[in-house]
């Protein structure tokens, strides 16, 4: 689950965002097709 107030980069480019308000039922947010790793998070491209 992503919580609020998570920060979040892009693997494909600069791409970060916040979590303003999260679904309970939100596990997985993508963007360029592949999913959005926290701050700090190794990026695989």
């Amino acid at each position: 689950m992503i919580k609020n107030g998570t920060r979040l980069a892009s693997q494909v480019c600069d791409t970060q965002v916040i979590v303003v308000r999260s679904a309970d039922t939100l596990d997985d947010l993508r963007c360029g097709g592949a999913p959005m790793v926290e701050i700090g998070v190794q990026r695989s491209g």
